[in-house]
């Protein structure tokens, strides 16, 4: 049950993604969804144009979001290489939130900062004692 429910997790946490890429993709309007996102990214913006920026951004949205999906049905399905894959996906997730940030401190949980945690843990779970994952949740 809980390895199921996990396995769930990991792919709505993938799916979660979409929001960025959908904004990115210009499908979504960030401000009457409610979102804070300036469109801008701290590294990106002085180098691309917001075209180039956002098919950038949106190929790699949609990347982690079938890196997240694949790695919750290979830990649905007790794939030997299903920790790599999590790992991989929290690792480009991560990366990606953080290119994509605008540079503001201002509302850090809604541009991703319970993400890059979630994230981080999914890297620390996964890449340090599979032993434990195999005891406890599989």
């Amino acid at each position: 049950m809980i390895k199921t429910l996990f396995g769930l997790f990991l792919i709505a946490h993938g799916l979660v993604h979409f929001l960025y890429a959908s904004i990115l993709m210009g499908l979504l309007n960030p401000e009457k969804a409610g979102i804070p996102w300036s469109g801008k990214s701290w590294i990106f913006s002085n180098f691309f144009g917001k075209n180039s920026l956002d098919k950038i951004g949106s190929i790699f949205y949609i990347g982690v979001i079938i890196f997240f999906v694949i790695s919750g049905f290979l830990y649905l399905f007790n794939s030997n290489i299903s920790s790599q894959m999590i790992v991989i996906s929290s690792i480009l997730s991560t990366i990606a939130i953080f290119l994509y940030w605008d540079g503001s401190f201002n509302k850090l949980i809604e541009k991703g900062l319970i993400g890059i945690i979630i994230n981080i843990g999914l890297i620390i779970i996964f890449s340090t004692s599979i032993d434990l994952i195999d005891k406890y949740i599989k």
